[in-house]
């Protein structure tokens, strides 16, 4: 007698349709984690910092020499000795010397002394010439002191000027000028600018 499987085909079939569809929809709905899953990491993305390039690198390829306790003597085309002393010096290729502290001190032919210092100074070689930056004091041996917040000083021609507010005392008062001051004269004659106003000190007082 011949024996019919064909219905246990079918009923297996019947179960195993259902499972297949479930896994169908599965495989559609996580695709894409599965994808990532099965797909290999991308490689790591280089990050080049710009931010180091120009804090570190350049200025290091930049200068050209530091040195501490800085001392040096000069003369003015007028024959008047000046000395330059710094706590710090930075040295760079472009032909600028950055100063910590520095302290200029002219001695004029009419034997007068004028001091300038500052917090810090930029010496540009070839121009011969300083630029002083915060905090600028000037005093001169006739009894005059002023404060600025910055100062251009001529090293060939011992002439300075500054364009901020100024403000300082001397044998006649207090003095103040909105729109800075002028040396000239081989250092010997200082003038403000802007309305200088002046406090006269009474005797005694």
């Amino acid at each position: 007698m011949m024996k019919f499987t064909r219905p246990k085909r079918n009923k297996k079939l019947k179960r195993i349709l259902p499972a297949i569809t479930v896994l169908l929809i599965l495989a559609i709905a996580f695709w894409p984690n599965i994808y990532k899953w099965l797909s290999p990491p991308p490689p790591p993305h280089k990050v080049v910092s710009t931010i180091a390039k120009n804090s570190l690198e350049k200025p290091k390829d930049s200068i050209a020499n530091e040195a501490r306790d800085i001392y040096f003597d000069g003369v003015d085309k007028n024959n008047q000795p000046y000395t330059l002393i710094a706590k710090q010096g930075t040295e760079f290729k472009k032909g600028t010397v950055e100063l910590t502290l520095p302290t200029l001190t002219l001695k004029l032919n009419s034997g007068q002394i004028v001091m300038l210092k500052s917090d810090k100074a930029i010496l540009y070689k070839e121009q011969q010439k300083i630029e002083l930056i915060n905090h600028v004091v000037l005093t001169h041996t006739t009894g005059y002191e002023f404060t600025t917040e910055k100062a251009w000083l001529d090293m060939e021609t011992s002439a300075a000027f500054g364009h901020d507010p100024i403000t300082g005392t001397g044998p006649q008062g207090q003095l103040s000028a909105k729109r800075g001051f002028k040396l000239t004269d081989k250092g010997e004659r200082v003038s403000f600018i802007g309305r200088p106003e002046l406090l006269i000190q009474k005797e005694g007082k």
